[in-house]
């Protein structure tokens, strides 16, 4: 895996049966590669059977953590609805392990990996974007503001576009126009908006530095930024830094929907 400076560095993923991401380890020692697998898988497979906290790596066990995805019997429930289509195990909720996913950035065409994006940050914030939703565009100097504002304490900023209507050349020339200061990924099939059910731009995820999900909402109160009352992303973000819990973890959406691939 590459990472933003173009260095090599090794990762290793453990999946499930169910196609999810288990684990991450991104602390590889190659004279011991071999034996650190081993001991992870059975970690995993032990912290599945009896159903207990998450093992060592990412999304370790804890009071603000669920345990990730282990080797169990792969889940064949589904769940059908305006906002998701497969299997439930892969859909991101409140308190728990995010694991991996890749996207393409239109911009120089190549793909990332979220854990490449997240190596050595306090926390990540998610927010799906819109080219044309005007709701989406009111934001666009508040996101850059924050971006910058918090790039100094660790904390990266991701965008993805999920609506099936904008191409990857009108992403590629929006992040070009605005100069953001933060990639823009194109979700083609709305595929990650799915898992994190998100529904409207600018809709916002906020992930802690063991990638747990710990804010998801708004970016604020208002669209009209001469009315907002309540910062919602950055007060967020000030109680991850500061080793407390979000005051907020859920906060109504301001924005157009997302226009969804039909599937």
């Amino acid at each position: 895996m590459l990472t933003p400076n173009a260095v090599a560095r090794r990762v290793t993923f453990y999946i499930a049966p169910d196609g999810t991401v288990a684990n991450v380890d991104e602390k590889i020692k190659i004279p011991t590669a071999a034996e650190d697998s081993l001991a992870t898988l059975t970690r995993l497979a032990q912290a599945s059977a009896a159903g207990a906290a998450a093992p060592a790596g990412r999304g370790p066990a804890g009071s603000d953590t669920a345990r990730p995805l282990g080797l169990s019997k792969p889940v064949v429930t589904t769940e059908r609805n305006q906002n998701f289509v497969g299997p439930a195990s892969q859909i991101i909720t409140m308190d728990r392990f995010v694991g991996d996913f890749a996207l393409p950035d239109p911009v120089t065409g190549r793909t990332w990996a979220l854990t490449t994006l997240q190596a050595g940050k306090k926390a990540t914030v998610i927010v799906f974007m819109s080219t044309e939703s005007p709701v989406s565009n009111a934001y666009t100097e508040r996101l850059i503001r924050l971006a910058q504002q918090y790039k100094s304490q660790g904390v990266a900023f991701i965008g993805i576009n999920s609506n099936n209507n904008e191409s990857m050349s009108q992403v590629a020339a929006h992040s070009r126009n605005n100069n953001f200061g933060f990639p823009v990924f194109k979700d083609v099939n709305n595929r990650i908006a799915d898992r994190f059910r998100a529904t409207k731009t600018p809709e916002v995820f906020v992930l802690n530095a063991r990638s747990v999900l710990v804010y998801h909402g708004g970016i604020d109160d208002a669209q009209n930024p001469g009315e907002v009352k309540q910062t919602h992303l950055q007060a967020a973000l000030d109680a991850v830094l500061a080793g407390q819990p979000v005051p907020a973890k859920t906060t109504p959406v301001i924005g157009g929907d997302i226009q969804r691939a039909q599937r």
